[in-house]
């Protein structure tokens, strides 16, 4: 620790009784406190501060304060003060992260110590609560700052911000900073007619896609491999990244249309859900043809989410005549260049693994526990195949403690073994526990 901290800094200012309410003002602070942020802007002198010291003596929840100043462009100073505001209403919480703030000389690299924030803040602090920051913007040249909070938003993937976007066919899409995900907020149709209209614009832009590579695969080939280079393998180093991913489509239009008109166009149109499954399969193929080297990458992700917790999403009648034939055939392709095929889908599997096995994947993912799969039953029943996963993220990773967590690992691990990349059941999102994440890497690095 440096300085003694000033208490003046993270103490809610006194009200003044001189001082005019702004009843509308403050009203609409609370009628945004559902937000992830609010901003309180005005120039100098209109009242900013005493505007937020009205609303926190107002407030009827858990309030934290900071008043800052230039000093606070410390990165380390920042990260004290903080801990302090939030540890003065939350006596309980910021001990792991200032242990580990003692400990780091160099605050460069700040990922572990966010971690370690908000899974303070999630595990210590169970009330909805409101930070101020008072005086930001004489903070705000601090880039070392700027990026340390954005990471408090999306710990682990950066600065993202959560948005709306238009798609070009007019779906409005949201992506979402915290659950790391996107989805569809609005389509531009609500009917049948409408779903098999964007399902024939689908198979018309990807005919032209499929084109456009068999009309020069040598400049295709050129750029996915440079892309490739600069995006993947520069970052990443040596660590094996797949090369692609490849569905058969039906994943991409559930996406877009939804599964209630969905099962509408199946029952209704069936024959243009298959044309679209079918030119979507016949253009990854091209893209395999044309793009595989083992050199640079020598195991794809091929995929269709086909079940949920217990069940499958679609009977078997049906991905044994329109989704297994495909899947075998990009499994097929990719053997042809040398290239392991690990296979992704969630749920539970075991009703038709058999089919999937027989479409010649290598690999399976992500083995979903929660869905009622069995690392130690698909090892028994599949030895040849390679395992990924296996460590459910949604309440393992999220809720347990790192105990619980190195004890499935090593459980997993004799289970699983040999041929078994142990990891976690899905992205680890915000929910994830960082010590958690840990702890199953520590177990990976003990060996068998």
């Amino acid at each position: 620790m440096g300085k003694p901290l000033i208490v003046t800094k993270y103490l809610i200012p006194g009200r003044r009784a001189d001082l005019l309410r702004r009843s509308r003002l403050i009203d609409a602070i609370h009628e945004h406190l559902d937000r992830k942020l609010v901003l309180v802007c005005a120039p100098a002198g209109y009242g900013k501060t005493s505007l937020l010291v009205e609303f926190a003596h107002d407030a009827d929840l858990p309030l934290c304060w900071y008043s800052l100043d230039k000093s606070d462009r410390d990165l380390r100073v920042f990260i004290e003060y903080l801990i302090a505001a939030i540890r003065h209403r939350f006596p309980h919480f910021g001990r792991q992260a200032l242990e580990l703030l003692e400990r780091t000389e160099n605050l460069g690299d700040t990922e572990a110590l966010v971690g370690i924030l908000v899974n303070e803040i999630y595990r210590e602090i169970p009330d909805y609560f409101a930070l101020v920051l008072d005086d930001y913007h004489l903070v705000n040249p601090s880039e070392a700052v700027n990026r340390f909070l954005d990471m408090t938003r999306t710990w682990g993937f950066g600065p993202l911000v959560d948005r709306d976007y238009t798609h070009e066919y007019g779906f409005v899409i949201h992506e979402s900073a915290w659950e790391k995900t996107s989805w569809v907020k609005s389509r531009p149709f609500d009917d049948v007619e409408g779903a098999v209209k964007f399902i024939q614009w689908w198979i018309d832009q990807t005919e032209a896609e499929l084109k456009t590579i068999q009309a020069d695969p040598k400049a295709y080939r050129e750029k996915f491999h440079k892309d490739f280079r600069e995006n993947i393998t520069n970052v990443f180093g040596d660590t094996i990244h797949l090369l692609c991913q490849h569905g058969t489509g039906w994943d991409e239009i559930l996406y877009f249309v939804g599964f209630q008109l969905l099962s509408y166009v199946m029952a209704d149109a069936p024959q243009i859900l298959t044309d679209a499954l079918e030119v979507t399969t016949q253009r990854n193929i091209a893209i395999c043809h044309v793009v595989a080297d083992p050199e640079v990458s020598p195991v794809v992700l091929t995929y269709c989410d086909v079940a949920y917790k217990n069940h499958l999403l679609m009977s078997p009648r049906f991905l044994r005549k329109e989704i297994f034939p495909r899947i075998k055939r990009l499994n097929d392709a990719w053997h042809e260049h040398n290239t392991y095929c690990l296979y992704h889908s969630d749920g539970y599997l075991m009703e038709v693994l058999d089919d999937l096995v027989a479409t010649g994947i290598d690999g399976l993912n992500p083995i979903e526990t929660v869905a009622g799969m069995s690392l130690k039953e698909v090892r028994r029943r599949y030895p040849k195949l390679f395992l990924a996963g296996g460590i459910d993220m949604s309440q393992l990773l999220s809720n347990g403690t790192p105990e619980e967590v190195r004890e499935v690992c090593r459980q997993s691990i004799q289970d699983a073994y040999p041929g078994f990349f142990m990891g976690s059941t899905t992205e680890a999102d915000n929910s994830c526990n960082a010590e958690n994440l840990v702890a199953m890497y520590e177990v990976a690095m003990e060996g068998v």
